[in-house]
């Protein structure tokens, strides 16, 4: 197993703010559950690719969470890896009798993580299976075709809110996800 030292991983400005705003707006067994659903989902995809003896170069961790940076990963190691997360968060829902806060904050981040946009684990899962069974080119349409029918739905989803609720937030939300998104495209290694 490779080694990665403390001074390989860095916190954007980004990930101060949201810290501050999440301290603010929710009580401390929310934010502290919060919190360590984050952590726990970022943990279980450094074990898988610590298991599957990927260096790991740098770790990120921003407003949008965190990035791993490693070495180039083969379609089924990056499946595992992106499916490591979401399923850590479904083991942290099954506490919800003992830790009910952590289990609904674990959900929410699976439910969020899994949706098929890049560079959110649902999409690299997708693009993983896509890759192994019909190759790379071809996955790539199929994954960019995904993404759309995704954003389509998203958008209206915020529009009916915005008209039943009076309220623009949903769909400012779902915005900048997609500029999220499309700023960060790349392929997969």
């Amino acid at each position: 197993m490779r080694r990665f030292q403390i001074d390989d991983i860095t916190f954007e400005p980004g990930f101060y703010v949201a810290v501050a705003v999440v301290l603010l707006t929710l009580p401390i067994r929310w934010s502290f559950s919060w919190f360590l659903a984050v952590a726990f989902h970022e943990l279980c995809h450094i074990i898988t690719l610590a298991l599957l003896h990927k260096e790991i170069y740098s770790i990120r961790i921003g407003v949008s969470g965190a990035t791993i940076d490693t070495e180039a990963l083969a379609p089924l190691e990056e499946l595992m890896s992106a499916a490591a997360g979401p399923l850590g968060g479904l083991c942290l829902s099954a506490f919800l009798s003992i830790f009910p806060q952590l289990a609904v904050c674990a959900l929410l981040q699976t439910v969020f993580n899994l949706l098929p946009i890049y560079p959110m684990d649902g999409s690299r899962i997708i693009r993983g299976l896509c890759t192994i069974m019909v190759g790379y080119n071809r996955s790539e349409s199929i994954c960019g075709y995904v993404e759309y029918i995704t954003f389509a739905v998203l958008l209206l989803v915020a529009l009916l809110f915005c008209f039943i609720y009076k309220s623009i937030l949903m769909l400012i939300f779902i915005l900048i996800l997609i500029m999220k998104s499309g700023k960060n495209k790349f392929p997969c290694k």
